[in-house]
């Protein structure tokens, strides 16, 4: 009985150092901190496309793992009110560096080049297109608790033309999701 209640205590200083470390915050320094602040609430972006179009979306980050990735999850919201899920993504570190893995609705999949200058994100995407090859390169940037700032361009040919800046603005979210 003895043996067996030693085991037990054994069992349960396991778990419980196993729960702690779950529940480690990240190093303020290591590759993903810089996306520490971006996570808990939801995110809302209200903006319009260089061309004029508008978009609306939302996007929520999480930790991943053993808070040793953030992924992400990004909805847009089309005119009629519907939405659906455009993008989900991991941050990672690989071979000491952030990466994101970045799985789109159409099936496409990338693993993206990610670096952190500062504050700002900047992730590249090379893609493919009947124009030929390009990079689509984003920028995000903390500018408040609650604000970031988002931009994208696309860079062929030696030229860079930006298709869209705006600022996503953090939102509460209730329990079990409610907004």
């Amino acid at each position: 009985m003895k043996e067996l209640t030693m085991a037990t205590a054994v069992v349960v200083l396991l778990l419980a150092g196993s729960a702690l470390a779950a529940d480690e915050a990240p190093s303020r320094d290591g590759p993903l901190a810089a996306l520490a602040p971006f996570i808990d609430g939801e995110w809302h972006f209200d903006g319009k496309w260089a061309n004029g179009e508008p978009l609306k979306a939302r996007e929520v980050f999480e930790w991943g793992l053993g808070k040793k990735f953030v992924t992400t999850r990004t909805w847009v919201i089309n005119n009629n009110g519907d939405e659906y899920e455009r993008y989900r993504s991991t941050f990672a570190v690989k071979d000491g560096k952030p990466v994101m893995y970045n799985f789109a609705y159409d099936g496409e999949s990338s693993v993206d080049e990610v670096k952190v200058t500062g504050k700002v994100i900047d992730v590249r995407r090379s893609a493919k297109t009947p124009a030929g090859e390009m990079v689509i390169r984003q920028e995000i940037e903390l500018t408040e608790k609650d604000k970031f700032r988002w931009r994208v361009w696309l860079d062929r040919d030696g030229e860079s033309q930006q298709i869209i800046e705006g600022e996503w603005v953090r939102k509460a979210v209730g329990k079990e999701g409610e907004k």
